[in-house]
């Protein structure tokens, strides 16, 4: 009965755990999401790449020939851009 209510506890506390994980990358992602979009939407616009806020974050722009790394919050993001549009991104955590 002990080793039943132990193994119980050992899940709920790993649950707990797995939860809390998923809930900052939810948080991570909609950041994310949300820096990507205002960006892409910059590129449509052929407005300058620079220095930008969107929904309270913070983004910090700097360019490379066709290559933009973003830094906001912690992270790191580098993108790509053919044309007007992003062929690839990466995201780092600093």
């Amino acid at each position: 009965m002990i080793s039943l209510i132990a193994s119980k506890s050992d899940y709920i506390i790993k649950a707990d755990q797995v939860y809390r994980n998923l809930e900052e990358y939810e948080e991570i992602f909609e950041a994310e999401a949300e820096v990507i979009d205002t960006f892409k939407c910059m590129l449509a616009r052929n407005e300058e790449i620079s220095d930008f806020c969107t929904d309270g974050i913070c983004v910090s722009v700097y360019r490379n020939g066709n290559d933009y790394e973003l830094f906001f919050l912690d992270y790191e993001m580098s993108v790509s851009v053919y044309e007007k549009q992003i062929i690839d991104f990466k995201v780092r955590h600093d």
